[in-house]
C-alpha cells in the first residue's frame, strides 16, 4: 500500500532551466565565459548548485574562497531570475491537490530559492509532510537521508512510498533507501542516462501517477 510520494523539484514538478540557465549566463558572462544553451544547462541540473559550478566554473573548486563568492553570486542572480519563466509540470499541481497520501519535497535545490519558487506558484510549502533542500541537512541526493527524514514525519515505511524524479540523484536515493523508484521520462536527464539506476516505473507524465499507485495497491 502506497502512503507516501516524494517528489524531486526541478525538471519533476517543476520547469525551472530557463531561469536556471539565465542566472548562470549571468554568473558566466561576469567570468568572461561563454554563454549554455538551454540544452546544455539541463544536462547539469539535478546534483546541487556547487557540483554545477565546479562543472561549468572548472578553475575553481569546493572550498576554495573564490568558489564560495561564485556561489553567493550565482545565489544573487537567481534570486532576481528564478521566477521568471517557472511554471508547474502539466499534471504536477492537478497531482498535489487531489491526490489524498502523503507528500514530501526532496530537492537539491538550495532552500531559499524553494521559498521563492512555491510563493511565486502559490502553493504553500505547508502541503508537503516534509521539504528539504540542498542545504537544509548535511546530506543530500543521492544519499538517502533526507528520504528517511521524510518516511519518519509521514510514518510510512519505504515499501509505502514512491520517490519520482527526472535524476540520478533521485533514483539512485530511492535506491539506497529500498522504496520504490519513479523515473520521469519529461524531465532534463536523458532516459538512457536514467536506466543506469534501474527505476522500478517509468512514467510520461505525471498524470500518470495515480494509475500507477492504484496498481500497487
Amino acid at each position: 500500500m502506497i502512503k507516501l510520494l516524494i517528489f524531486d523539484l526541478d525538471g519533476t514538478l517543476v520547469e525551472s532551466a530557463e531561469d536556471i540557465r539565465s542566472a548562470m549566463n549571468l554568473l558566466l558572462a561576469s567570468e568572461g565565459l561563454s554563454e549554455l544553451s538551454l540544452d546544455e544547462i539541463k544536462l547539469h541540473i539535478g546534483e546541487g548548485l556547487r557540483k554545477l559550478l565546479s562543472k561549468l566554473i572548472p578553475d575553481f573548486k569546493p572550498g576554495s574562497p573564490r568558489f564560495s563568492l561564485l556561489e553567493e553570486r550565482f545565489l544573487q542572480f537567481y534570486a532576481e531570475e528564478c521566477t521568471r519563466h517557472l511554471r508547474w509540470m502539466p499534471g504536477a499541481l492537478e497531482l498535489l491537490k487531489t491526490s489524498s497520501l502523503s507528500k514530501a519535497l526532496v530537492t537539491n535545490k538550495n532552500w531559499e530559492p524553494c521559498l521563492r519558487v512555491f510563493e511565486k506558484l502559490e502553493f504553500p510549502l505547508a502541503n508537503f509532510k516534509f521539504a528539504a533542500g540542498l542545504d537544509s541537512y548535511s546530506h543530500f541526493k543521492p544519499h538517502p537521508g533526507p528520504l528517511i527524514e521524510a518516511l519518519r514525519k509521514s510514518g510510512a515505511n519505504p515499501r509505502e512510498c514512491l520517490m519520482i524524479g527526472d535524476g540520478l540523484p533521485d533514483l539512485r536515493a530511492a535506491n539506497a533507501l529500498g522504496c520504490f523508484s519513479v523515473a520521469c521520462r519529461f524531465g532534463y536527464t536523458a532516459e538512457n542516462i536514467l536506466a543506469r539506476a534501474r527505476p522500478d516505473f517509468w512514467i510520461d507524465s505525471l498524470s500518470e501517477l495515480p494509475e500507477l499507485i492504484a496498481g500497487l495497491n
